[in-house]
């Protein structure tokens, strides 16, 4: 490999690792009762061609919620509204739960795994034109929900999404999610 080949890989990558924004998600407040609700909201900002990554680990129960919803905030409130939301991932009651409102499909999964930790990891991966190219939802790294894909990739323009929704209902409450956003860097190679 010439070095002038490993220059232009090497800024490549340093191009992507400097692209890379992680999230700092709020924990929404303890809730007090079964039936309670929680929220945290906070904004991202997208990057095309680019990835968006999100994880939540939480212990699951048969009548807790945790949820993630992505969308963009269209009246600058600094909450995303239910009918602000794109796409909405998460637990209830005991299964998974994929929705997007945008085209009006929710698809459901029982949990793959019978471990009461669960982590839910979203990615998706953006094109130049703001459309997700790929989508991958897993439960504890194994693949779930693979018949919502085309329902969530068709969620629209994500580039356009600015905010997050995390809620949680139900106690013991014990989540933790993080987002991050990457701009895809490009490799060049010259001989």
């Amino acid at each position: 490999m010439t070095p002038c080949k490993l220059q232009f890989i090497a800024l490549a990558a340093l191009a992507s690792m400097a692209g890379a924004a992680a999230f700092v998600v709020p924990q929404p407040r303890p809730v007090d009762f079964v039936d309670g609700e929680s929220t945290a909201f906070f904004g991202i900002s997208l990057d095309v061609p680019g990835t968006l990554s999100a994880t939540v680990s939480f212990d699951a129960s048969p009548s807790n919620c945790v949820e993630l919803a992505f969308g963009r905030d269209l009246d600058f409130d600094g909450e995303l509204d239910w009918s602000e939301a794109a796409v909405k991932v998460g637990w209830d009651a005991g299964e998974w739960l994929a929705s997007s409102p945008v085209t009006g499909e929710t698809f459901a999964a029982d949990p793959a795994s019978p471990n009461q930790r669960k982590t839910l990891s979203l990615i998706i991966r953006i094109d130049a034109d703001g459309e997700a190219t790929l989508l991958s939802l897993r439960e504890n790294g194994v693949p779930i929900l693979a018949e919502a894909t085309p329902a969530l990739v068709g969620a629209g323009r994500i580039d356009l999404w600015n905010c997050v929704r995390e809620t949680v209902r139900g106690a013991p409450f014990a989540a933790q999610a993080s987002v991050t956003t990457r701009r895809d860097g490009s490799m060049f190679s010259v001989r």
